[in-house]
This record gives C-alpha cells, sequence and structure tokens, in this order.
C-alpha cells in the first residue's frame, strides 16, 4: 500500500530543508549541478516523488534551476533569514525523531524496570528523582537531573543495549531541552510525571509503567513548535506575491506538514516553544 500523500508532504518539506542545508554549508554552490534524482534517492532513503517534490519547491523559489543537458542547478544562495528558518526546521524534525525514539524505547525500559528492578535499583530511581525536586526548587537547569533520572530507569530494566541507545539519545539535545525546560510548568510537570512512573515500577505495573512513560514523551513533543517554512511545497494552490522589484511571482501555497496523533492530556499542558535555532 502507498504511503498517504500527506506524508509525502512532509518528507518533501523535510527534504528541501536538507538540500538547502548543503546549499547553506556552502557545499553547494551557485553553478553546481544537484546529485540526479536517483542519487539523493539514495543519500536522503526517499521517494522519487518526494524528492521532485522538494526540487519543485526549491526552483519556485529561485533557487534551483532545471537546464537541459545539465540537470538541476543551484542559481542562488540563501538569504540568512530563509537559512536560519531551514536549519531550525532540520533540528525541529530531528529532535522530534529522537523523541518519537524515546517513547518507543523508554517504554519498554520503564515496562521492564516494573518487572525485573530490584530494591536498589528502585532506590536509584528515587534518588534521581529527589536529586531532580531538589534542582527544579532551587530554580536552577534540571537537564542532567531529568537525564539521570531516565538512565536510572533504563538500568533498572536490565537490558543493557536498553541502557547503551537511551544513554545516548538522551545527552544529545541538551540546547532544545534546555528551551523546553524554561516553560514554567515543565519543571513541575516534569515532577509529577516522574513520580508517578516511579510509583508504577515500584509497585510492578508494566502496563501502567509504559503508557505513563510514553505520554511523558509525547507530551515533551507536544511543546515543541514547528519552524514555518518560507518555501511553498505544492502548486495546486497558488498566490500572488511581490519580489523586491515590485514584479509579481507565482508562489504555491503552503502545505503543513503532518501532525502527531492527538493525545489525551489536558489543556494546560499543550504549551509551544519559540522556533529553534541550533547552536
Amino acid at each position: 500500500m502507498g504511503r498517504p500523500a500527506k506524508n509525502k508532504v512532509t518528507i518533501s518539506e523535510r527534504l528541501v530543508a536538507e538540500i538547502a542545508a548543503l546549499i547553506r554549508g556552502g557545499r553547494l554552490r551557485p553553478g553546481d549541478r544537484l546529485p540526479s534524482e536517483y542519487e539523493l534517492m539514495k543519500r536522503f532513503g526517499v521517494g522519487r516523488s518526494s524528492v521532485r517534490e522538494a526540487l519543485k519547491g526549491l526552483s519556485f523559489s529561485g533557487i534551483l534551476e532545471s537546464r537541459p543537458k545539465r540537470g538541476t542547478i543551484v542559481v542562488s544562495g540563501l538569504d540568512s533569514r530563509l537559512a536560519d528558518t531551514l536549519a531550525a526546521a532540520v533540528a525541529y524534525w530531528e529532535i522530534r525523531d529522537l523523541y518519537e525514539i524515546r517513547m518507543l524505547l523508554e517504554g519498554e525500559a520503564a515496562a521492564l524496570a516494573a518487572v525485573n528492578a530490584v530494591p536498589e535499583d528502585v532506590s536509584q530511581i528515587q534518588r534521581c528523582h529527589e536529586s531532580l525536586v531538589k534542582v527544579v526548587t532551587a530554580g536552577e537547569s534540571h537537564f542532567k537531573a531529568n537525564s539521570r533520572f531516565h538512565i536510572s530507569i533504563a538500568k533498572a530494566s536490565r537490558n543493557g543495549a536498553l541502557v547503551t541507545c537511551i544513554g545516548a539519545i538522551v545527552g544529545s539535545y541538551r540546547s532544545a531541552r534546555e528551551q523546553i525546560n524554561q516553560l514554567e510548568s515543565v519543571p513541575r510537570n516534569d515532577i509529577a510525571d516522574h513520580q508517578a512512573i516511579l510509583t508504577a515500577i515500584r509497585r510492578r505495573r508494566p502496563h501502567r509503567a509504559r503508557q505513563l512513560m510514553q505520554t511523558h514523551l509525547k507530551e515533551t513533543i507536544l511543546r515543541l513548535k514547528e519552524p514555518e517554512i518560507g518555501l511553498k511545497m505544492a502548486p495546486s494552490g497558488k498566490r500572488h506575491r511581490s519580489n523586491s522589484r515590485g514584479k509579481k511571482t507565482v508562489v504555491p501555497t503552503r502545505i503543513r506538514a503532518r501532525s502527531l496523533p492527538k493525545a489525551r492530556i489536558s489543556q494546560r499542558r499543550h504549551e509551544a516553544i519559540p522556533s529553534m535555532s541550533p547552536r
């Protein structure tokens, strides 16, 4: 069965940002020829229709141009504002991908911890939780304390592969996580969520522990605000925009990327942070 069109658009927008990042980083310069469609498909692991949609979006924006016998050529660089927006978009997708993986891995780790943890494991998770409460109460960053809590649960699962994978992921995006932590409700919600997860593990309730951990991580994804990409992806609906010389150019209307499944959580926790720009 083919992939839904809505997901194809998401992949196309993401590919736009990836190609633009190559231009921004100087790996592709005005006058350079882009790799073939097949090479782009292989490099980014996407289908031909997604590649064509992305190239079309960049061509509409005047960044690429298709020329006979030469293929697709870079004809313009990126202005700094667009480059920053696209870089933020790549960062957003990377962070969201990581959190989706965390939901799978850490949900299972929490369930296994509820089954396999010995008393000392539970005591260690408790100590990590108390350390998090302490730094939050002091008004300090709780990134490290939060990471230690999640890793302690992975260790309590008694699965070495989970410990290695979760340890590598949890510490890999501090800048973005620190921005999320600036929301007033995040530290206290983390404390409440962690306490509930700890209680489920202590009471040997694996299904409950898995559910609580996955919901906890999903809510973090929902706090992220997807950057608005200035490039327009599809020619189905068109509008006019004046350029710097007063001439009208036709650009396709923007198609939004897919959203995550709605979580059944309270509205007070549906907060968003400003678009992220990687440091």
